[in-house]
């Protein structure tokens, strides 16, 4: 059965939620490793399971550097700062759903997924990067990605998202280099405000738009994509700061025949913009491209 602590709560040793199911901690929980290693993991059986720790009357959440986390989901639900030391393998997931901010500053180096859906994410210590398969980043929110120890500008890490899907709500923020790599991109109206370099793969490796961005994009002339972006690489080609012009389609395949292109203002102003010079044409063909998205998540 599903599982609540109602206080302060510490764990040495292995925990092991089942399938599907859930712990839930409503005071502080802390998870470290004095006496050994201690791991999170999901049981055998289908589903996904999930350790929710704190809530808003929590005061301190530590996820210790003796924790290991393996195909699970860690879910932070607190309106104060929170910690992960811990080390998560590429099956598991970490989700941010208070009002705080969460930091991550162990030494993962792939996820199968991250969420801030209403407190920001940093990763600290990322110096040989980091793999996302799917990233949300919820209105307002921002996820930052950094090679050393503390959040500065100057130390920007490289974060790819790849194979999976990068969702992007009205205001959302990404500080880091960025590679999109065979994923599916859903940026809200006003795009994706960035702060560095951005890589568009192509070819076998090309990207599609979602549904709702295409439904988003509608019989508008131009929809912008990102801002903020300081060099832009499309394919293999360098990254370049001057302005590019480029097929959309080349770099996002479900835009095959809507004569859309991409537009890269330079560093200077830092726009990535999709713009058509026939918006009733490419209305329709964007129409028809609608589900497109949805079908090729599902294989």
């Amino acid at each position: 059965a599903n599982t609540t602590l109602g206080g302060d709560s510490s764990v040495t040793g292995t925990l092991s939620l089942a399938a599907g199911k859930t712990l839930t901690n409503k005071g502080s929980l802390q998870l470290s490793a004095t006496d050994g290693s201690i791991t999170i993991s999901k049981g055998a059986g289908e589903g996904s399971a999930t350790l929710t720790a704190g809530s808003a009357a929590a005061d301190v959440t530590a996820l210790g550097s003796g924790l290991a986390v393996s195909n699970a989901v860690v879910q932070i639900a607190r309106s104060g700062e929170s910690a992960i030391s811990a080390s998560f393998d590429d099956q598991s997931v970490q989700r941010n759903v208070g009002a705080g901010s969460l930091t991550e500053q162990g030494s993962s180096s792939a996820l199968a997924g991250a969420e801030a859906a209403a407190g920001d994410i940093t990763f600290l210590n990322k110096s040989t990067g980091l793999s996302i398969s799917d990233l949300t980043i919820g209105a307002g929110r921002t996820v930052g990605l950094y090679t050393g120890s503390t959040a500065a500008e100057a130390q920007e890490g490289n974060l790819t998202v790849s194979g999976g899907s990068l969702s992007a709500a009205a205001g959302a923020t990404l500080n880091g280099n960025l590679t999109l790599s065979g994923s599916v991109l859903g940026v809200a109206t006003g795009g994706l405000k960035m702060g560095s370099t951005l890589t568009l793969s192509s070819g076998e490796n090309a990207n599609i738009l979602s549904d709702a961005t295409l439904a988003a994009i509608g019989g508008a002339a131009s929809y912008t994509l990102f801002t903020g972006v300081d060099a832009l690489a499309l394919g293999d080609a360098d990254a370049v700061t001057t302005a590019v012009t480029a097929e959309a389609s080349d770099y996002f395949s479900n835009l095959v025949g809507t004569g859309w292109q991409l537009v890269y203002s330079g560093a200077e102003d830092g726009t990535l913009v999709l713009t058509t010079p026939e918006p009733a044409t490419a209305t329709l063909s964007l129409l028809a491209l609608v589900g497109l998205a949805a079908r090729r998540r599902r294989r």
